[in-house]
């Protein structure tokens, strides 16, 4: 595999980490926390982008237009 002792142990460390419901500040391995990770980073953009309508939905000059 031409892996070194410690990148293997690191590894063997971070997937123990992830099976136990820890989510690692490095790319995550397991497919659960990749997939956890994702909605995470979805949600984010998601509340973002609610936030961002509700600012320009509630300027003056866009309600005088609609009302």
């Amino acid at each position: 595999m031409n892996v070194g002792k410690s990148t293997m142990d690191k590894w063997v460390r971070q997937l123990r980490k992830e099976n136990a419901s820890v989510t690692p500040k490095a790319t995550p391995m397991a497919p659960d926390q990749l997939r956890i990770r994702e909605l995470e980073k979805r949600l984010k953009q998601v509340e973002l982008e609610k936030e961002i309508l509700k600012n320009v939905w509630s300027a003056p000059d866009l309600q005088a237009c609609f009302c």
